[in-house]
């Protein structure tokens, strides 16, 4: 079953990353709550709305292991993206006064309902998005960007 299953989610991915695959087509793989695909996409609208998919993908899947995380504040997306950790913010203000009005692209609304559906697409401790490669214990992935002032989105594990 378990391979049934990661073909299937292999199967929509691919669908949503060609175009092939709408919203509605989406609802019939599973339902999830409409708010939190509006919160989730949103920050990954806000966080990467300018670079790749996967990107988008990797920023919510740092959402989602945040969440699983018992190092980081939150179990939902509200809390994980307006908590405070340590005295630092875990996003940017721009992000946690505005992912819940952010009007989010149907395709990053799609890939927000796919990481919904079926879990995080990067391993679970996989748990830092930056600018900066040293966020973390070292690089799962790094992301080059459309700002040449940034160069790059890292994402790093625990």
């Amino acid at each position: 079953m378990q391979d049934n299953t990661q073909f299937i989610s292999i199967l929509v991915l691919t669908l949503i990353l060609t175009g092939n695959m709408t919203l509605k087509g989406l609802n019939k793989y599973g339902q999830v709550n409409s708010q939190d695909v509006k919160y989730l996409a949103g920050a990954m609208e806000i966080e990467n709305g300018n670079n790749s998919q996967l990107c988008r993908l990797l920023t919510g899947s740092v959402i989602l292991n945040r969440m699983k995380s018992d190092k980081w504040s939150g179990s939902t997306i509200s809390e994980v993206i307006e908590a405070k950790d340590g005295g630092y913010w875990q996003y940017a203000p721009v992000t946690r006064h505005n992912y819940k009005i952010k009007k989010a692209s149907k395709e990053t609304k799609m890939l927000a309902k796919y990481l919904l559906i079926f879990g995080s697409m990067a391993p679970e401790n996989v748990v830092y998005q930056s600018k900066n490669k040293n966020a973390g214990s070292g690089v799962y992935w790094k992301e080059p960007t459309p700002n040449e002032s940034i160069k790059y989105e890292y994402f790093c594990y625990q």
